[in-house]
């Protein structure tokens, strides 16, 4: 009896979640706690953004204690085109005369971008797969504002695996491997950023071929577009320690189901260490942390208070990031807009 009723559990549990992560013209890409530090992620426009290669590792466990909750993990890379190569710490503090003009845009030429972003979601026995290269382009609209545009396109993968099915003691029915085998799929994204020194806003729009994720005739389980807008304004609490606050937000939505929206505060202290805090609708809370490990390295986490009808079996989700920086293309003191 324990048995059955553990496999209706189990069963029902896994039904929630891929009804609100899986469901059948409703597919979306993973979501991350940490965006803040990483809107590569979401907007190719963020391609070469920076005088630096940027490498961001990151990994998330949601929904700790449940059996077949999302894994993700991630890797980005992207850097600038056009700078004269100089190997060099790609950041520093402000000397003492350049703090009040710390948020100023430091000037940006016109150059482009290119990236990579590739990603593993497993949910219960469903594991997706995702490459994109991306592009973009950056243009000065005056000295402290700038605009780019970017676009990624790659390829998804979504397979069906047998040996993650929750009830590994029955045999698995042939015909639902081959509705739910291996499905490939092309990838298209784009979006816009307009961005300086204090503030940024940005829309992408996301997985914009509607294929198909199940193998059967006539199947009305599409990737279906995902529309994001996001933007943050930088404010300087103390210049004399480098303490900023960071306020932004993200929304996503597709047009058919209600739509998700993140509230995110970061505290960043004497560039060298940082505390948030974030809100997700009807989902989750959250708290991270951060530190500059080197002047080329840092490592955040960030934990999830579970809100909705799932905390009832969740301990919360975990998420850590390492992220690199390295071949600094010219003499600039800070990052570029010190988000």
């Amino acid at each position: 009896m324990f048995r059955i009723n553990n496999h209706i559990k189990t069963a029902a549990v896994l039904g929630l979640m891929i009804t609100g992560c899986l469901s059948a013209g409703a597919q979306s890409r993973p979501q991350t706690t940490q965006y803040v530090l990483n809107y590569f992620l979401s907007n190719p426009a963020m391609t070469g953004l920076e005088n630096y290669a940027d490498i961001r590792i990151g990994h998330r466990r949601q929904w700790n204690g449940i059996q077949g909750a999302p894994v993700t993990t991630w890797v980005t890379a992207n850097l600038p085109l056009g700078y004269s190569v100089e190997q060099a710490p790609p950041q520093s503090l402000p000397e003492e005369d350049d703090r009040e003009t710390f948020f100023k845009l430091l000037p940006v030429e016109r150059h482009h971008g290119i990236g990579m972003v590739a990603y593993q979601d497993i949910i219960g026995p469903y594991v997706s797969n995702c490459l994109d290269l991306s592009y973009a382009w950056h243009l000065p609209l005056t000295d402290e504002i700038a605009l780019s545009a970017g676009l990624s396109a790659g390829f998804q993968q979504l397979r069906y695996d047998p040996s993650k099915n929750i009830y590994p003691d029955q045999a698995l029915d042939p015909a639902v491997l081959q509705d739910f085998g291996t499905k490939w799929s092309p990838d298209l994204n784009m979006g816009i950023m307009l961005y300086s020194g204090r503030f940024f806003a940005g829309v992408s729009a996301q997985q914009l071929i509607q294929s198909t994720f199940i193998n059967t005739q006539n199947s009305l389980s599409t990737y279906k577009r995902q529309y994001i807008l996001s933007g943050g304004y930088n404010i300087m609490l103390n210049e004399y320690d480098n303490t900023q606050l960071l306020i932004s937000g993200l929304l996503r939505s597709d047009f058919s189901n209600p739509a998700g929206w993140d509230f995110n505060a970061k505290c960043m202290i004497a560039n060298t260490f940082w505390v948030g805090a974030s809100y997700r609708y009807q989902d989750a809370i959250s708290g991270m942390v951060g530190l500059h490990v080197a002047r080329n390295f840092n490592v955040s986490y960030a934990y999830d208070y579970t809100l909705s009808p799932l905390k009832q079996f969740s301990n919360g989700s975990h998420e850590l990031m390492l992220a690199f920086q390295i071949f600094k293309f010219d003499e600039r003191v800070n990052p570029r807009v010190n988000w």
